[in-house]
């Protein structure tokens, strides 16, 4: 962390800031947490880089970083009522249509934001990646859903069954966030040469483009040696769809154990009715049981998994996240 000297904010309209080291920002909330620090109030409201040396114009103000790391520390002081809230939300989602439809609006509008801000459709490639998006965007059902060229677009959500602790029975769950886009059609002769998207809410480059019989082969090596990964380690960009599952595996089953656990199915699943509210509902499901689950032990770990939460059921495009 690093933070303006004091004669620099005195200064700063007269010449460029100065800046010193003060100490890390895991320093700055341990001492906070523990009580012993010596930080003034003042201290939170400076700066913090992401990088050691970054431009100062580009750093970020503290406070809200220190106030959710704390929060997130002291569970029980002040009081952490943010997984409480998720599994409200959630519950409104499967309990009632209004809302439920609600999301699913902010859930379409979110997606064709990230199409104007993501695809440049100068670009061949890109056109037909925004071709395939929108045309989901203005068809949520497969009823009326063509491309440009008039042929029919399709929407995959992906599948996994898991047997627990050895049981014979099967729990099948959607990936929440995803959908795959394309106008390939499963098992015909030419799905590996047509393209498709997939589509992960909440990441900052949020398409992937590949040929649909690429997204296939990658959930059959998922379906014959599933892991998970620390979603500490999430990733900031869409990834391939075999790169992505394994965090969406710990998001979907958080207790998920490789010793005890195993991913006996994954598949594609096409899906014709509104892919919006089928993407709602299977979120609010993941959300609901996640949310139940005990926090996770690292703060990068339980900030990536209510940020994904926060744009599941609401991430509203524009919304403050």
């Amino acid at each position: 962390m690093v933070l303006p000297s004091g004669e620099a904010a005195s200064q700063a309209a007269q010449q460029p800031s100065q800046y010193k080291v003060v100490g890390s920002a895991g320093k700055l909330i341990a001492d906070i947490v523990s009580g012993t620090g010596h930080w003034s109030k003042a201290d939170y409201d400076q700066w913090v880089c992401v990088k050691h040396g970054q431009d100062p114009d580009t750093f970020r103000p503290a406070r809200p970083a220190i106030d959710a790391a704390v929060t997130w520390v002291r569970q029980d002081l002040p009081v952490d009522h943010a997984r409480a809230t998720a599994r409200s939300i959630a519950d409104a989602v499967l309990t009632d249509t209004s809302a439920r439809k609600t999301i699913a609006q902010w859930n379409r509008d979110g997606l064709a934001a990230r199409i104007k801000v993501e695809i440049d459709e100068t670009k061949s490639a890109q056109r037909l990646i925004a071709s395939l998006l929108d045309a989901i965007c203005e068809h949520p059902t497969v009823e009326g859903r063509f491309d440009s060229q008039g042929a029919r677009v399709f929407a995959y959500t992906v599948q996994i069954g898991i047997a627990r602790n050895g049981a014979t029975s099967i729990d099948r769950l959607t990936v929440p966030g995803m959908v795959v886009v394309s106008k390939a059609v499963s098992g015909a002769a030419d799905r590996k040469t047509k393209a498709a998207v997939l589509y992960c809410a909440g990441m900052e480059k949020s398409f992937k483009a590949t040929a649909f019989g690429s997204m296939e082969k990658s959930v059959a090596e998922f379906d014959g040696n599933a892991s998970v990964k620390p979603l500490s380690a999430f990733p900031s960009e869409t990834l391939s769809l075999g790169e992505m599952l394994p965090y969406y595996l710990k998001l979907m089953v958080p207790d998920f154990s490789e010793a005890s656990d195993k991913v006996v199915s994954a598949e594609l699943v096409p899906y014709d009715d509104d892919i919006f509210d089928k993407m709602t509902t299977d979120a609010a499901r993941v959300v609901d049981v996640g949310a139940r689950a005990s926090m996770a032990r690292d703060f990068a770990s339980e900030s990536t998994t209510r940020r994904l939460w926060r744009v599941w059921l609401g991430g509203r495009p524009g919304a403050a996240q």
